[in-house]
């Protein structure tokens, strides 16, 4: 189990990992994703492990006032958590500066602002992998499968060529013939599997449907953590077989190429007849959707993220909403205004115009109606300040990578105003 001290390191890195991943804040600091830097940087010191790298970069003096072990839900007393903002504003460093390779960073920056409040929740989200496993550094897992997982998909894109060049070269025969080797292919990466999975490598979790395939980052990250043995584990940058992490996967692909199985048909019937419940409970707003060219699988993916992925297991592509302005954009971008304002006669001119939201989103996230006002209405004037729910450049391309990921034609979504886009995107 991690004492306090170790507890608070791993909690400040992980608030960093999260920042660089919402593409919120450009940090200023050598910190984030390690394992990148291991593996990707020459004449980089391989010998130095995980945490004595987080060690040398975060000073805790005067932040933690007793190093000891705690068994609390928050372990952090009320001049701690001051001390941890204090941090925050006096290393870490945020920007937004005109060129989009990071240029005069330093010269536009401004300190991360940071209240209790977004401590807390940044604690919220740390404590859901954290009480899973005591004894590890949450942050070095993250940050292992984060790496991973952008090695996995090579892996994954040249197994989906492989089966299309496999289901092209038969197209040649009858379909006696077809039908067999399709299933002695199939049986074959079955017994791959087989082989893989009493290996101990860590094994990526997800699954495939008619788009490709989805990877599922928090259930890959839950699921190593739990078979994380901290008496074992020596932090250094050691990586798995990627070959038998992606085994599952690569069968998942395969299956769905050749099989055509629907995946939404999910085991789970109960959650599954939930979903259609809750789709015919927004039956109007998912008309609305199919007018706009959006098919089926896009609007079940669409639902389920406002439903705050209530529905995840029933293999529907999602990602993790984690600020209310990210609830503001995907609703921007999903026509939930339009709607609102088209087909539910909502003007959307005052605060209480936009109390809707908190019903429409089943979310934890608090969502107050004057904030999401001021989003809605900056759209309106263009200015790019603190109230701008597009402020930069990369926020706008890490929110088109998430569309991606989702399996949503970007150009069936409501499109963002040409005035907050970067030039070189091509909407």
């Amino acid at each position: 189990m991690l004492n306090r001290e170790e507890l608070a390191r791993d909690f400040i890195v992980f608030i960093l990992l999260q920042l660089e991943e919402e593409a919120e804040e450009l940090v200023t600091i050598e910190l984030i994703s390690l394992f990148d830097t291991h593996y990707e940087t020459p004449f980089y010191n391989k010998t130095i492990n995980y945490i004595d790298s987080i060690n040398s970069k975060i000073n805790l003096t005067g932040i933690i006032t007793k190093n000891e072990f705690y068994n609390n839900e928050f372990p952090f007393s009320n001049q701690e958590i001051k001390s941890l903002i204090q941090y925050f504003e006096d290393n870490h460093f945020t920007g937004y500066p005109d060129g989009s390779d990071g240029a005069d960073l330093l010269s536009s920056s401004s300190a991360i602002e940071f209240s209790e409040s977004d401590i807390r929740n940044y604690w919220n989200s740390y404590s859901q992998y954290q009480c899973l496993n005591k004894g590890v550094y949450i942050s070095y897992y993250w940050q292992k499968i984060n790496y991973l997982s952008k090695k996995c998909k090579n892996l994954l894109d040249q197994e989906l060529c492989r089966i299309q060049i496999f289901k092209k070269s038969i197209q040649r025969f009858n379909q006696e013939t077809k039908d067999e080797l399709i299933k002695t292919y199939i049986e074959k990466h079955k017994y791959e599997l087989l082989q893989d999975i009493s290996s101990p490598d860590f094994k990526f979790m997800g699954f495939s449907d008619r788009k490709g395939y989805f990877i599922d980052f928090n259930k890959s990250l839950i699921e190593d953590l739990k078979s994380g043995n901290s008496d074992s584990l020596n932090y250094d940058f050691s990586l798995p077989n990627l070959e038998k992490s992606v085994s599952y996967l690569k069968y998942q692909l395969l299956i769905e190429q050749l099989n055509e199985v629907n995946y939404l048909d999910s085991e789970n019937e109960e959650l599954q007849e939930d979903f259609l419940k809750y789709k015919e409970e927004n039956k109007d707003y998912v008309s609305y959707l199919k007018s706009k060219s959006l098919d089926n699988d896009e609007i079940n993916t669409i639902l389920n993220l406002l439903s705050n992925n209530k529905f995840n297991s029933s293999n529907l592509r999602h990602i993790e909403i984690k600020k209310p302005v990210d609830s503001f954009r995907f609703c921007f971008l999903f026509f939930v205004f339009d709607y609102q304002f088209e087909s539910q006669n909502n003007p959307l001119i005052e605060i209480n115009d936009f109390k809707f939201i908190s019903s429409f989103l089943r979310t934890d996230l608090k969502l107050e109606p004057e904030q999401i006002r001021k989003y809605y209405k900056n759209i309106e004037t263009g200015d790019f300040d603190r109230s701008s729910p597009f402020p930069s450049d990369k926020i706008i391309r890490h929110l088109f990578d998430n569309i991606k990921i989702l399996g949503i034609d970007r150009g069936n979504l409501k499109p963002i105003p040409s005035k907050f886009l970067p030039k070189s995107l091509n909407v």
